[in-house]
């Protein structure tokens, strides 16, 4: 159970920074199986594979509207201290949600980042939304980037982190279908691990999971486990119970549904398109969407959780999270 308990921890830890104990509002993305839903001011179509223009997470819906001010005092020891205006108890949720930037294995100048983050207040004259948008940053290989950050403290509480690059060409579509596959590969490489922990596995998502999962250990953000254990353990349940269907008939079961239901489970991976059918059950929990720029994994829970892995198609890497609640 080693690589389970891993990406379980790991998947709960990077929710610690940036969400609180009792939220219970959704991400604007937030698809329902059957139709199509807002995505800010776009529609993402809740089908597996299907095309949307872009998916955002709260509170990019609102920046547009908003009159936002610097964040004055924003340091990491001024947030830690509490010399900035966000709410009460919310500067480690800020320090860590920013320190985790460095995920993205992006150079940028932190001072020049920190005095470029901008803020609505709300009526309590707190830090109500935390915006970062279009920073200048260079990848290892020179490649120039932006980085774009948002928090919401209230209304759907949530954080993203995602990097573009500068100069956007519009990718071919045989590079977004191979992106797409990649993708599909790799989130059902990561499932099979959880199913069958006993591999010794990695992959580039697993990776980049485990790169968020450094940085927040390192701020000792270690909390709301139970809660990512809904993303991934209920997408491995529906593949587990698709086999079960299969292999106990209905009428069967009644001696037999005591069973570990990892036994029906066959010794190899299926193709990972089917992989990924069985952890969607139907339920529209688990989506790919391929946009003009990204290939997006999102998925949510039956408790309202909803996290988005981005892959960039133009600079063919990972390049994004989102988690709102």
């Amino acid at each position: 159970m080693r690589n389970l308990k891993f990406v379980l921890s790991a998947l709960a830890i990077l929710l610690a920074g940036a969400l609180a104990a009792g939220m219970a509002a959704r991400a604007v993305a937030a698809p329902r199986a059957g139709e199509t839903v807002s995505a800010g001011a776009v529609s993402v179509p809740s089908v597996l594979g299907q095309t949307a223009d872009e998916v955002l997470f709260y509170p990019w819906s609102r920046y547009d509207g908003q009159s936002l001010v610097p964040l004055e005092g924003a340091t990491l020891d001024g947030i830690e201290a509490g010399v900035v205006n966000a709410p009460s108890g919310a500067g480690d949720d800020l320090t860590a949600s920013i320190a985790t930037l460095d995920a993205l294995e992006a150079d940028f100048d932190l001072g020049l980042l920190l005095k470029d983050l901008t803020w609505n207040q709300s009526d309590l004259k707190t830090a109500d939304m935390v915006f970062l948008k279009d920073f200048p940053a260079t990848l290892d290989d020179g490649t120039p980037v932006f980085l774009r950050y948002a928090l919401s403290f209230s209304g759907p509480q949530s954080v993203s982190w995602v990097m573009t690059p500068r100069d956007a060409a519009e990718p071919s579509e045989e590079r977004r279908q191979a992106a797409l596959d990649k993708v599909k590969d790799d989130l059902a490489g990561l499932l099979w691990a959880v199913l069958r922990p006993d591999r010794n596995f990695t992959n580039d998502m697993y990776a980049f999971l485990r790169n968020f999962d450094q940085y927040f250990i390192a701020l000792k953000q270690d909390k709301l486990h139970e809660r990512l254990e809904f993303i991934f353990i209920q997408a491995c349940d529906r593949i587990n119970y698709s086999y079960f269907q299969e292999t106990v008939p209905a009428e069967a079961a009644g001696d037999e549904a005591g069973l570990p239901l990892e036994a029906e489970l066959p010794s190899e991976p299926p193709p990972a398109e089917e992989l990924l059918d069985r952890a969607d059950g139907g339920s529209g929990q688990l989506q790919l969407i391929s946009t003009q720029d990204q290939i997006v994994a999102l998925f949510t829970s039956d408790i309202g959780i909803m996290l988005g892995l981005y892959y960039d198609i133009q600079l063919e890497r990972y390049s994004g999270l989102g988690i709102s609640e």
